[in-house]
């Protein structure tokens, strides 16, 4: 009895083995085939081109991928328990001490993914953007977000934003990185809102582990 118990137990645990295997295996496999589409670089006439979309999206109107600042994957959740860089008491790189105030090219997620030219924007480039360009909010079926015009040559992008729900208030917000550090535990960033178009700068309280999208730029 006690040989045929030890059997059952070898076998079962054999099955589950092969099956976290083949589910490992399968996710690798579909993180390995995830093609990302550059989408076509807007001359603004500002220093960069900006992105028609945004990253891991196909079109304007979609929200596309959300990383944290300084990763180059997605994930489920965005907690500081899993955040690459560190935690809210010790983060290991951009800490204010190691002299990087600018994401190095490995862990600028627009590089990584599109290569070339292609990378993150700067704190100077979207505030460069900001006081270049008008905007203008967009509410058009199931287009939501701003359309930012240049005031230099009339060219234009747009940057969409996705349904916010808090108790019995909706309206449509979207924060985007920017591959710049602010301090320790935040990065710098713009958004546009229903509630105030565009804003950009430091100090806009959003902290390095959260998920948010990226408006990647061509630098000629």
């Amino acid at each position: 009895m006690n040989y045929l118990l030890k059997r059952s137990l070898w076998v079962a645990g054999l099955a589950t083995f092969f099956l976290i295997l083949a589910i490992s295996c399968k996710k690798e496999s579909k993180e390995e085939t995830e093609t990302i589409i550059a989408p076509e670089a807007i001359d603004l006439g500002l220093s960069v081109k900006w992105g028609s979309f945004n990253l891991g999206a196909t079109s304007p109107e979609q929200i596309g991928n959300l990383y944290a600042w300084g990763e180059t994957e997605t994930k489920e959740k965005y907690t500081w328990g899993n955040y690459e860089h560190g935690n809210s008491n010790y983060i290991r790189k951009y800490n204010g001490q190691d002299g990087k105030v600018v994401l190095d090219p490995e862990d600028d997620v627009a590089q990584m993914k599109l290569g070339g030219k292609w990378r993150m924007p700067t704190a100077e480039e979207a505030k460069e953007f900001w006081n270049k360009c008008s905007f203008r909010w967009v509410n058009e079926g199931n287009r939501h977000g701003v359309l930012v015009t240049s005031t230099l040559n009339g060219n234009s992008i747009f940057l969409p934003a996705a349904l916010v729900i808090v108790g019995a208030q909706t309206w449509y917000e979207q924060w985007y990185w920017t591959a710049s550090y602010d301090n320790a535990i935040n990065g710098i960033t713009f958004s546009c809102s229903e509630r105030h178009d565009l804003l950009f700068g430091a100090g806009n309280g959003k902290l390095k582990y959260e998920g948010l999208a990226i408006r990647p730029v061509y630098a000629d």
